[in-house]
């Protein structure tokens, strides 16, 4: 019986992660990340709110895009990664949106909480 760790471990060493078209995915989800932490700590809650919407769209589309890959991928990768299932779509593509996501809905949610708490702290103040 096969674990989950081993078949991502498999899949991973079967990757080519020399290729052009894999560098260039893995650089646009490592430049997300870097946008997000910094439009988080410059307050441009707005810019964020954007990168968040962008990302959810792509998250959406990773099946269609699974769909042109498997149908289109000698065009641009060495070997067919886009199988039926979206395994490798679902690792490389859709996990990093993700978590980009998540990040940034933590950094929401500490805002909303912050702000609660300050308004609350207002509210207790005036009412002495």
């Amino acid at each position: 019986m096969t674990t989950d760790i081993e078949i991502f471990r498999k899949l991973a060493s079967e990757i080519d992660w020399t290729e052009p078209w894999l560098i260039c995915v893995m650089s646009v989800h490592l430049l997300c990340t870097i946008i997000a932490i910094v439009t988080h700590l410059e307050k441009a809650h707005n810019f964020q709110l954007g990168l968040f919407a962008i990302l959810i769209c792509f998250g959406a589309a990773t099946e269609r895009i699974n769909e042109y890959g498997a149908e289109n991928w000698r065009l641009f990768a060495g070997q067919q990664y886009f199988d039926s299932s979206g395994l490798f779509m679902t690792l490389v593509f859709s996990l990093p949106i993700v978590l980009n996501c998540l990040l940034i809905l933590r950094e929401k949610a500490r805002a909303s909480v912050s702000a609660k708490r300050k308004e609350k702290e207002i509210e207790i103040f005036l009412l002495r």
